[in-house]
């Protein structure tokens, strides 16, 4: 039986470890796929973060992780200062993604949104529903959005925002990729976040632009692509239904089909 994605050529740009399972995945089933992570997780590690993470970790009523990469980084930066879960708090995901990664360390997850993913959705799960005065922490990026934290302030809670990580631009050679979108071989371009999709356009250059915007993008959230218009990028991005890599693989099936004219 043909593979579902022969003749399918897609850029991962998710940074390195978070990319390998989606591109694994599309590539069994018969994609072309050239990894360019545009993000690269750099730790916070310094005395005043460990600091923050000792007072956190007594005083959390809530530990909220924002992503994969910030349960990542804090679960090896506990294990190095010997810090162990608190029992007295409870834990919350963004996505299916982090609360897979907490359940992989160990940790357990408390809430996580039913659907979607992301802090508007979290928001909306009942269970997440701290009272006045209960103390929120949010391990997160440095630079993060707002939306959450801003949500659980206007319910009364209190906030800490712990950047543990930075997403810094990557030294990486997009020479392949470029190569490949110009040439028609690789038609579909994956990006996750807002900061992956400015890192991708400095990484190309003005040179590669026009053959990068001629790459249909496979996206996680209607921003993205909106961002993704804005910049340049000619056909109109495919956002995917729901989190995970089996929602980006779903939204490449259907760009895919949308392309060939099957219903299939």
């Amino acid at each position: 039986m043909t593979a579902a994605l022969a003749g399918v050529g897609v850029v991962v740009t998710r940074p390195r470890a978070q990319g390998e399972g989606l591109a694994r995945r599309l590539r069994e089933l018969g994609a072309e796929v050239v990894s360019l992570p545009t993000i690269e997780i750099r730790p916070i590690a310094d005395s005043a973060t460990d600091a923050a993470l000792r007072e956190a970790f007594a005083h959390a009523d809530w530990l909220i992780f924002v992503s994969p990469s910030a349960v990542d980084v804090t679960v090896a930066r506990c294990r190095t200062l010997r810090l162990e879960r608190p029992s007295s708090a409870r834990v919350a995901a963004v996505g299916p993604g982090t609360a897979r990664a907490l359940t992989d360390a160990g940790w357990g997850v408390d809430v996580c949104p039913a659907t979607g993913g992301g802090g508007v959705d979290l928001l909306e799960e009942p269970a997440l529903a701290p009272l006045a005065g209960c103390h929120c922490v949010i391990l997160t990026a440095s630079g993060g959005r707002r939306v959450l934290p801003d949500g659980l302030l206007e319910r009364g809670a209190t906030v800490t925002e712990l950047p543990v990580y930075e997403r810094a631009q990557p030294d990486v050679d997009a020479g392949t990729a470029v190569a490949g979108w110009q040439c028609g071989r690789l038609q579909y371009t994956i990006v996750t976040s807002l900061t992956g999709l400015e890192h991708l356009f400095a990484l190309v250059g003005a040179d590669g632009r026009p053959a990068l915007c001629a790459s249909r993008l496979i996206t996680v959230s209607p921003r993205i692509a909106e961002r993704a218009v804005a910049r340049g990028f000619r056909a109109t991005p495919a956002v995917a239904a729901r989190p995970g890599d089996e929602g980006l693989v779903e939204a490449l099936q259907k760009a895919v089909q949308e392309s060939t004219g099957s219903h299939a």
